[in-house]
């Protein structure tokens, strides 16, 4: 017996640019198989939330600088022992966040920094491959091909760059 879970999302949005991005990625994921499960609304989380939630969700993701307003509100429309993902730029937030834990059926599993590298990735030829296919023969295009590497790494001469952290939260009790 093969047991589907169904997953059920709901997306809230500032910008109708951002929306419409997340509206096409989660369409071309998959082929669109989980499109029909997520919800996606344009504005302030706080004007879409109802009295009694008609559903509930299995994960919240969270990018806003202060969520702390915003998690209260949310937590009846998480399933119990479900997850909060918050992006957050800096230490200082995570620590708020962390302080308001105390007083909520919330436990802070994850603290990740996610720190953004940029990588240099790029084709190109390996000498000695090289040098060898010309002492063998005049190289044809083909075999210059078997010469062919990749250079993957990340540009670490280059000191800037952005840090941010994932703080995944887990419910812990049913909240009305």
């Amino acid at each position: 017996m093969r047991y589907v879970h169904i997953l059920i999302g709901l997306v809230m949005e500032l910008s109708q640019g951002v929306l419409y991005f997340f509206q096409k990625h989660v369409e071309r994921y998959q082929r669109g198989r989980y499109r029909p499960n997520v919800h996606f609304h344009l504005g302030p989380v706080a004007d879409s939330l109802q009295e009694e939630p008609s559903e509930q969700y299995d994960a919240i993701a969270l990018d806003m600088p202060e969520p702390c307003d915003t998690i209260p509100k949310l937590l009846p429309y998480l399933k119990n022992d479900r997850f909060i993902v918050c992006y957050l730029p800096n230490m200082t937030q995570v620590l708020q966040l962390a302080e308001m834990l105390l007083e909520m059926p919330l436990v802070m599993e994850a603290c990740i920094e996610a720190e953004w590298k940029e990588w240099e990735v790029r084709s190109t030829h390996i000498r000695s491959r090289l040098k060898k296919m010309e002492e063998e023969k005049e190289g044809e295009e083909e075999d210059k091909k078997s010469a062919r590497a990749w250079v993957c790494r990340p540009k670490n001469f280059d000191v800037k760059g952005h840090t941010a952290f994932l703080v995944k939260l887990r419910k812990t009790e049913a909240v009305n």
